[in-house]
């Protein structure tokens, strides 16, 4: 971990940092008065609504609401780390900032780097100038796998000889132990030969450009009994379950699309992204790991598996939506028809169509295994029924009534019974479900299904007696619950991640939103609060109500008795008194849902939506119930 930097240095590398010239290698601007404008980077737009400063030296996007400081925008475009933005900047200013990192660790590193490139860069002209390299580029366009597209990936060469790579980079005067160590070259016999002979070589970039391996592919047809591909074992600079091929080309495109579509194999990528699907990323010879899932994070929260349709893709599939939904990804399915690949839909049509096929053809998870149960299931068995709608029932037991319904349609149609039926066998499923874990009270489930003699009774007598538990729920002190949070949250850095990270809480009024979320960006480039420091980077002269909400609340926290103590010397105090806090926000969170759901089944004539909302209700109730 690298150790504070002070708040001084911070600011000196700000004040010689020209934002506009930084800014203006990623969009175009035009001066307009003081500030310059142009088309948001972070998001699609057509009217310009971006906004650079050179006066206060910040940005902001009027429309999509980023905005910070230099560090905080190359932080954003590259998707680095606050750190690696700083160390950026600071070379571009001049200003040495050695002593904060570990530069042996770092130096080794770079080491490293040069002699991939440098493998890289013989791969290239050994398939660009020599005999043997003509015969490859001549597979590649076979491929259609145009100049551009090889340019871009820097796909390269691997001649036919046992030294050559090594013979070139001791020539620049690399060791045989550096280049044991990244997998360029084997020993045997106390000889050295190239591990990658006869094989048109891949480059694998980390998320910032560097090269940290190779993937090397057969082309010879007389070479069917090799491996088709080899990759570069793990090194110091190569981890199969971290690196996300084609990131470093990608994640501007994520950020600004705000999705990534994730393939099987990175020559799907490369035929995808000459298609026009820039945000395509793979994992490399591996699944999914928590690893990647948490670098894609960083640019976006929405997922579209693109995974092949054979069991080993459904496979991958499953575990790929297991893992993204560790990370709070919203996940979408295409599957291509037929068994097609990217690549083999691209030939059989046409890029267009494919780009076209991926963004409309798209499903929910739910909708993807809904889809997967009907295929395999035998309509003219009724045990095979018996079980589709089993599966079905299970995928549904936590969806929302809209999604249910949805779906009770779909199937009502694919096995030809009536929606009233299944809505009776899911309720009777699901109260079977729910008795493994609560008796069920006089042996049976009541049964709400639209076929019930009184159907406006039973539901209306059942809302109500569920109503009666929220009566009494509004909470009380909702403002003091936020104004606490926030003055943990400026007291020290800890209480403020705790605060942060804890998503089922949200701050009801706008002002408490904005700070809570203004102090976790603060958080990431200085250690402890500083009032004046904050103001500088978060309140705008134009927006004097926020500056003077966050100073009239600073006044408050100092006569409060907060001062910025360390978290270890208020622990258990401040453990306790954020859980209390927290417990009132998602108080005030479930009663406000409680309130819509109310009005929503007073002002509802129609008996299936106040089925439906009865049902939500519970849902509610067992919210609240964990809440207590």
């Amino acid at each position: 971990m690298m150790p504070r930097i002070p708040n001084n240095v911070l600011d000196e590398i700000i004040s010689r940092t020209d934002i506009v010239n930084i800014v203006s290698e990623y969009v175009k601007l035009e001066k307009k008065g003081k500030n310059y404008f142009g088309l948001c980077p972070f998001h699609n737009e057509k009217t310009p609504s971006f906004s650079v400063s050179p006066e206060k030296q910040i940005y902001h996007c009027f429309s999509c609401g980023e905005g910070g400081n230099a560090i905080n925008f190359i932080s954003n475009i590259e998707s680095v780390s606050y750190q690696e933005s700083i160390k950026r900047l600071s070379d571009k200013a001049n200003i040495r900032i050695d002593q904060y990192y570990d530069v042996k660790s770092d130096q080794k590193n770079q080491n490293y780097y040069r002699v991939n490139k440098l493998a890289k860069e013989f791969f290239t002209f050994c398939l660009n100038k020599t005999t043997e390299g003509k015969e490859a580029l001549d597979y590649l366009q076979e491929r259609d796998l145009t100049e551009e597209i090889i340019n871009k990936f820097g796909i390269g060469l691997a001649p036919n000889g046992r030294h050559l790579l090594y013979d070139a980079l001791k020539e620049n005067n690399v060791s045989e132990i550096a280049m044991l160590e990244l997998g360029h070259i084997s020993v045997y016999d106390e000889t050295y030969y190239d591990k990658f002979r006869d094989r048109i070589m891949f480059p694998i970039y980390d998320e910032h450009g560097n090269i940290v391996a190779f993937s090397g592919r057969t082309y010879h047809p007389d070479h069917k009994d090799e491996p088709k591909y080899i990759n570069t074992q793990e090194t110091p600079l190569f981890k199969k379950s971290k690196i996300v091929y084609n990131l470093n080309n990608a994640k501007r495109t994520i950020k600004q699309k705000d999705r990534v579509f994730l393939l099987e194999g990175f020559m799907d990528v490369i035929k995808a992204s000459k298609a026009g699907l820039l945000e395509s990323v793979a994992t490399m010879g591996t699944s999914l790991t928590d690893e990647h899932a948490k670098k894609l994070r960083q640019y976006t929260k929405n997922a579209i598996l693109l995974y092949d349709a054979d069991h080993a893709g459904i496979d991958a599939t499953r575990r790929a939506i297991r893992t993204l939904y560790k990370q709070r990804f919203n996940i979408s399915i295409v599957t291509l028809p037929q068994g097609l690949d990217p690549d083999d839909f691209i030939k059989k049509y046409n890029n267009s169509a494919f780009i076209e096929y991926v963004n409309n053809r798209q499903k929910s998870v739910n909708e993807y295994f809904y889809d997967l149960y009907k295929r395999n299931t035998n309509t003219d068995h009724i045990s095979s029924i018996e079980e589709f709608k089993a599966k079905t029932f299970k995928l549904l037991m936590n969806s929302s009534e809209t999604e249910r319904e949805f779906f009770l349609k779909k199937m009502a149609n694919d096995i030809d019974v009536s929606i009233e039926t299944l809505y009776s066998d899911l309720e009777t499923y699901l109260g079977r479900t729910r008795s493994h874990h609560k008796p069920v009270q006089n042996g049976n489930t009541k049964n709400y299904s639209t076929t019930t003699n009184n159907k406006s009774e039973l539901p209306n007598n059942r809302f109500g007696r569920i109503a009666k538990k929220f009566e009494r729920y509004k909470p009380k002190d909702v403002k003091k619950a936020q104004e606490t949070l926030i003055f943990f949250a400026m007291n020290n850095k800890i209480s403020c991640k705790i605060i942060t990270s804890d998503t089922s809480i949200t701050f009801p009024e706008q002002n408490y939103r904005r700070l809570i979320h203004d102090l976790e960006n603060y958080y990431e480039l200085y250690e402890s609060f500083d009032i004046d420091n904050f103001c500088d980077h978060y309140t705008k002269e134009e927006d004097p109500e926020y500056r003077k909400f966050v100073n009239e609340l600073y006044d408050q926290f100092k006569r409060d008795g907060y001062d910025n103590n360390p978290y270890d010397e208020v622990k258990r105090f401040t453990d306790e008194h954020i859980e209390q806090c927290k417990k009132t926000l998602k108080r005030s969170l479930i009663y406000s849902n409680y309130l819509k759901l109310k009005n929503e089944y007073d002002n509802s004539p129609d008996d299936v939506e106040r089925v439906k909302l009865t049902h939500e209700l519970v849902q509610l109730l067992q919210l609240k119930n964990k809440n207590v």
